[in-house]
């Protein structure tokens, strides 16, 4: 198959997990963050899901600002928010998409976590908004909160995807306690729905929380067995490599070991012979180069040499 086929049929890397610069052992590597090109990557993933939000929340204020179609399907005219929030994300994405191209070409994941973080900050408060002018109660749109806390489970060790979700459990919280309180007067996106209060909304809110923490606890508890399976794959990996060279180093010994008494033969022969035999130990010495160096010349190929007296 050419290579360019091959190349092309390409359509995932794995990245395992390497020691430290001090010798530290993998599963404590591994259990830190994931590789820095996937993190890059998800740096541009993330983005990329902005935009399809960007876009659904700029359809969602022109639909709502249209009266006729609004009532259509039982929505309220929800005036700018929608718009806002969307210029919002929108602007906030293009900071990042910089940022990234910035530090691209720099080592170390340093950088690149801190965008991922910037990101879901902005991201979540972003989201408090908007769970608030939908609906915190008399909605599910607080379980989007649920895609932060799932992919935090998958790019990031458990402790900062616990953090992650004691955010999200803060940010929603505080929204509830904001409108019960008088701080902010409760809304709704539908027309038929009146926001609850009371007992009600204590039994949603507690419900909703153990939702999440519950999700986060078996996404958090999966990815630390992929990250354990990733760990023992790269160990395995290195296994092979070290078998692989010391096969090629014993197949490079065994050859040098059968060519010293070939060589006394041979040292008798014509002159073709002989040129044949160079052309082998020639071959030989370039192999051993690339297998951690030549190995010594024999003895009878600088003798027959010698006795003939014929020149190299």
């Amino acid at each position: 198959m050419p290579a360019a086929a091959s190349e092309s049929n390409a359509s995932y890397t794995l990245h395992l997990p390497e020691a430290g610069a001090a010798g530290e052992p993998l599963a404590q590597t591994a259990r830190q963050a994931l590789p820095e090109p996937l993190l890059r990557k998800s740096v541009i993933w993330f983005c990329r899901l902005r935009w399809l939000v960007v876009c659904l929340l700029a359809a969602l204020g022109i639909w709502c600002n249209w009266p006729e179609a609004a009532e259509l399907v039982g929505l309220r005219a929800v005036g700018s928010w929608p718009l806002i929030c969307a210029l919002l994300l929108a602007t906030a994405n293009v900071l990042f998409l910089l940022h990234a191209r910035r530090i691209r070409n720099r080592t170390g994941g340093r950088e690149v976590q801190r965008n991922l973080w910037a990101q879901i900050i902005v991201d979540l408060l972003v989201l408090t908004a908007v769970v608030h002018f939908v609906g915190s109660t008399t909605t599910l749109i607080a379980f989007a909160y649920l895609f932060h806390i799932v992919l935090s489970c998958m790019f990031f060790p458990r402790r900062l995807s616990l953090l992650v979700t004691l955010l999200s459990i803060g940010l929603f919280v505080l929204c509830v306690v904001a409108e019960q309180s008088g701080l902010l007067s409760p809304k709704s996106i539908f027309i038929a729905v009146q926001p609850g209060g009371g007992i009600e909304v204590f039994f949603d809110v507690v419900s909703a929380l153990l939702i999440w923490v519950s999700v986060w606890y078996l996404a958090s508890h999966l990815s630390a067995l992929v990250v354990e399976r990733d760990v023992a794959l790269a160990k395995a990996n290195r296994r092979l490599l070290a078998a692989q060279k010391e096969r090629a180093r014993h197949m490079l010994i065994t050859t040098h070991q059968l060519k010293a008494p070939i060589c006394g033969h041979l040292c008798q022969c014509s002159t073709a012979g002989r040129r044949i035999l160079r052309t082998v130990e020639r071959r030989s010495d370039e192999s051993g180069q690339a297998n951690g160096g030549p190995l010594p010349a024999s003895g009878p190929r600088d003798s027959g040499d010698a006795a003939t007296g014929e020149p190299e």
